[in-house]
């Protein structure tokens, strides 16, 4: 592939991710020959979010993942407001949430970044299904107003994890799954139906849809739905 033999090529001090930069170079390959421009940066289209530094505790660009979903959801956190995240390490998930909402419970075998811990980030070092003791305990009486999960797995693999806890969301609560695809295979509107089906009558399917955010890889999508008031 082009990418691949160019960055073979290109010396060990290129930055091949930069946030600032003046230029900009373009190439293509038509029929074996090499094509390319450069023009100066203030003509590329960048996200608003990419044009500023970066907290040096949102140390994942995942983050921009979750404020693109919220805003598909139309969703305001709220300062009383408690959120579940799943697969939840390294945290800039958990770190993006706490900073504004009550309560953020992390479920995740491995450890998050001593960087990106809060007060009010409550780390529960179990796989989903053996968690959900600990997670009604920091609940209490009540349940959490979102599910969101990043994890580097299988949709398929996700949907079962995420059903563990989905019972400790309140109904209309938003659910925020990536899916990530492997391969590369671009019909992503059947794994969308799988999913919701899936996921039964545990989340509202007329709410469920799969979206291709700014901020997702071509092998991502982001799925998003409420928690039913059903069961």
């Amino acid at each position: 592939m082009l990418e691949s033999r160019m960055q073979e090529r290109l010396p060990d001090s290129c930055n091949l991710d930069p946030k600032h930069f003046d230029h900009v170079l373009n190439v293509v390959a038509i029929d074996g020959r090499f094509h390319w421009n450069v023009h100066e940066a203030d003509s590329t289209y960048r996200q608003t979010v990419l044009l500023t530094q970066p907290s040096l505790r949102e140390v994942s660009s995942a983050v921009h993942k979750l404020q693109e979903a919220l805003a598909v959801l139309g969703h305001k956190q709220g300062c009383e407001e408690a959120a579940i995240d799943l697969g939840a390490a390294p945290g800039g998930w958990s770190y993006h949430l706490a900073k504004q909402i009550r309560m953020v419970i992390a479920v995740d075998p491995a450890e998050l970044s001593s960087e990106l811990l809060l007060p009010n980030v409550h780390h529960i070092k179990l796989k989903s299904e053996l968690a959900g003791k600990h997670v009604a305990a920091l609940l209490g009486c009540g349940k959490a107003d979102m599910l969101v999960a990043d994890m580097n797995q299988h949709p398929d693999t996700t949907v079962e994890a995420i059903k563990p806890l989905l019972p400790f969301v309140r109904p209309g609560g938003n659910i925020i799954m990536t899916m990530k695809f492997y391969g590369i295979g671009r019909d992503r509107a059947a794994v969308h139906a799988r999913i919701t089906a899936a996921f039964g009558d545990m989340i509202d399917g007329s709410t469920a849809k799969a979206v291709w955010l700014m901020a997702n890889t071509v092998n991502e999508r982001t799925f998003v739905a409420q928690r039913s008031h059903c069961c």
